[in-house]
């Protein structure tokens, strides 16, 4: 220490000279740590004060290996932390304080030395050139004043043997033990309890579910265009339902030209007639445009293509529902089999059994009831 004293007294001595001749620009250095021992990392904070159109530039001390800038006196920089900008207000010569921060560690014993530090500050593309008051500030030793050499190594401490971990683990092997007899030993499941018979709720037909939707569809409103939609959806979902259910044919995960191709190709459980294909292509459609195209059609338009999904929905109840005729017997063969032993009868049964073929035969050329009764429910929805 006493020899560092002359240097540093010089050192003040130069930095006063300086002093002098710098201009009036206040700059303030200071540590902001209130203890420090060797070794310690440090903030260093440097203050200017400068005018509203002034510029300041603070020193940049370079801490890489090699670089004069990264030692500041009895410093070692490790880099800049952080910058600010004040407003100190009105009454002040310069009212506003730049500020800075740098990041410091000291290995000085009982004081450590901060020399001037220089700032630059330009107005108007003048520049002007203030540095702060060298300081010292006190330092603690980390070890005390009369120790003359290092400490030899600590010998190893003993200590008296912990058998606690030992007990634990014994403990622990115990509750393992048990625990593995018990699950050897445990007693057999009990018996799987008696399953009550399933009572099976009688599943909706097609042509019902159908049916119930459709006059579920006829009180729901269709005045706007949301409205119109949601109709549409419903009955295209309950038309395809329907052929799902009654043919056999992806009807829901297929598109109209794709179903249209099912039901004509013969994919479906029932080959249906070209004309009823071509109701079915004619619901879809329509239903395709409001759904995807957004077209909205009249009123009176959307409740008569309900009556017409309707008999068409009879039309394919018809057609895959009927059942099949039952052969006609020859008048001679019938009339053996029932009277053996009257051979005069069977030619009386003949008449009987012509005119059964002949019920039977007219029978595919009259309209289903429904279907006739259909278009007139149709024809008066669209009246009104």
């Amino acid at each position: 220490m006493n020899r560092l004293l002359p240097a540093s007294s010089l050192v003040l001595i130069a930095l006063c000279f300086a002093a002098q001749t710098a201009t009036a620009q206040l700059v303030r250095a200071y540590i902001v740590e209130d203890s420090v021992t060797v070794g310690d990392r440090l903030t260093l904070v440097v203050v200017t004060e400068r005018g509203p159109d002034d510029v300041t530039t603070f020193p940049a001390f370079d801490p890489r290996p090699g670089q004069a800038g990264g030692v500041l006196g009895d410093l070692v920089v490790f880099g800049p932390r952080s910058r600010g900008t004040t407003l100190l207000g009105v009454g002040y010569d310069y009212p506003v304080a730049d500020t800075i921060t740098f990041e410091v560690a000291t290995f000085a014993i009982d004081s450590a030395f901060v020399p001037q530090i220089a700032v630059t500050v330009t107005r108007n593309g003048e520049q002007r050139r203030a540095t702060s008051e060298p300081f010292f500030f006190p330092v603690e030793r980390l070890v005390s004043e009369d120790a003359t050499a290092l400490r030899d190594i600590t010998p190893i401490a003993r200590f008296r043997r912990n058998w606690l971990p030992l007990f634990l683990v014994l403990i622990g092997l115990a509750l393992a033990a048990l625990a593995l007899r018990w699950w050897w030993q445990r007693p057999a499941p009990p018996p799987p309890p008696v399953e009550e018979p399933v009572v099976e709720v009688p599943i909706e037909s097609a042509i019902a579910e159908a049916t119930r939707r459709l006059d579920a569809l006829e009180q729901a409103p269709i005045g706007t265009a949301p409205a119109q939609r949601a109709y549409y959806i419903e009955l295209s979902e309950t038309l395809r339902t329907y052929l799902e259910r009654k043919l056999s044919v992806p009807a829901l995960e297929s598109t109209t030209a794709e179903l249209v191709h099912d039901l004509k190709s013969g994919n479906a459980k029932t080959t249906l007639p070209e004309d009823v294909v071509a109701d079915v292509r004619t619901v879809l459609t329509q239903s395709d445009l409001v759904k995807f195209a957004k077209h909205q059609f009249p009123e009176a338009d959307s409740r008569a293509i309900l009556g017409e999904t309707r008999v068409l929905i009879m039309r394919v109840e018809d057609k895959a529902g009927a059942r099949p005729k039952a052969p006609v017997v020859p008048a001679d063969e019938a009339g053996e089999a029932s009277q053996p032993q009257q051979p005069a009868e069977p030619a009386q049964s003949a008449e009987p059994a012509q005119s059964t073929e002949q019920a039977q035969s007219a029978e595919p050329a009259e309209p289903d009831t429904h279907g006739l009764d259909q278009p007139t429910y149709a024809d008066d929805d669209r009246n009104s």
